[in-house]
């Protein structure tokens, strides 16, 4: 039950993965990090990417698939003008954590929820390399799983 004396806000971040496919149909995965407000985060760090930002002030931090949003700069990816190319969804399934400055134990594994969102806890003082695992579809049919770069997240020292 939540603590009535505190209203808890987790730092969520969102990631959105772009798939291509090369001549020789090689799958490649680019990804790209935005903050609750859509702004893109040029350099996805434990500088950039903290549990206190966007006013959280819980130990956690979230990651969550982007979504569009009005106006943004950001546009959809258009569908393949060739028909017969396979069109490719990522959807986030899970995220790996090591805490890379603390020997503290915190969980490792974390399985994101129905909507596509995780949330993984991290100390005060501490920052975790990260590695986000997406379910990769061709066509609607599942064909492999995929780990993202390492985004560092970090928390800080001063209560927030």
């Amino acid at each position: 039950m939540p603590d009535p004396q505190h209203d808890y806000k987790t730092s969520m971040y969102q990631v959105r993965p772009v798939i291509t496919m090369d001549e020789t149909h090689a799958i490649k995965i680019d990804y790209t990090y935005y903050d609750e407000a859509g702004t893109k985060i040029a350099a996805p760090t434990a500088q950039h990417m903290r549990a206190e930002f966007q006013n959280g002030n819980g130990d956690f931090v979230g990651f969550k698939m982007w979504k569009k949003r009005p106006g943004s700069e950001e546009q959809d990816i258009p569908a393949p003008a060739d028909a017969g190319k396979p069109v490719h969804v990522a959807t986030l399934y899970a995220a790996v954590a090591k805490t890379l400055s603390d020997a503290r134990q915190v969980p490792n594994f974390m399985l994101a929820n129905e909507k596509g969102e995780l949330i993984i806890p991290i100390y005060k003082g501490t920052r975790r390399g990260v590695i986000l695992i997406f379910q990769i579809f061709e066509n609607g049919k599942f064909i492999k799983l995929a780990a993202s770069p390492d985004p560092e997240i970090g928390n800080s020292t001063d209560g927030h």
